[in-house]
């Protein structure tokens, strides 16, 4: 029995990179296994566990847990929901495209909290790219989220 969605993908996206196949996966949530309740909001976001695991070390010991093995839903209180959107997109496909500056530092924080490297350096380029003299100050005083590299280009 193969599912109306699974039809669909293989028909529409035969030879898409495997990242774009997973993209779709995530926003359709086919067999996802995990929820998240997210920011004071608890917006839902649905997810697959062998995914984040794959991502990121801390997903992958939170998955392991003796407390939470068993569990299906997670409460991330901490975590805005614009930024935790970007932390999946990067979590499935190692590239993100949402970040701006209304969320970059939002996605730093869950990028770091999470150990994904990559999305922290993403956000790094996105800060780099922007400076300026209005927003300086907020950098700098976010630099503890920053890695050295990019807090060393900062005027």
């Amino acid at each position: 029995l193969v599912s109306k969605h699974a039809r669909w993908l293989a028909a529409v996206m035969p030879n898409s990179p495997l990242n774009q196949r997973l993209l779709v996966s995530l926003r359709q949530q086919d067999f996802a296994d995990v929820r998240f309740l997210v920011s004071d909001k608890r917006q839902e976001f649905a997810a697959h566990r062998v995914i984040l695991a794959a991502a990121s070390p801390v997903f992958a010991a939170m998955f392991r847990s003796d407390l939470s093995a068993n569990q299906d839903s997670f409460e991330l209180k901490d975590i805005d929901t614009e930024a935790f959107q970007n932390l999946l997109d990067y979590a499935y496909s190692d590239s993100v495209s949402g970040i701006n500056e209304s969320c970059v530092f939002e996605t730093l924080y869950a990028a770091k909290k999470y150990l994904l490297q990559g999305l922290v350096e993403a956000c790094s380029r996105f800060l780099v790219g922007s400076i300026s003299s209005d927003n300086l100050p907020d950098i700098l005083q976010n630099c503890l989220y920053l890695d050295a590299g990019c807090c060393a280009r900062v005027p």
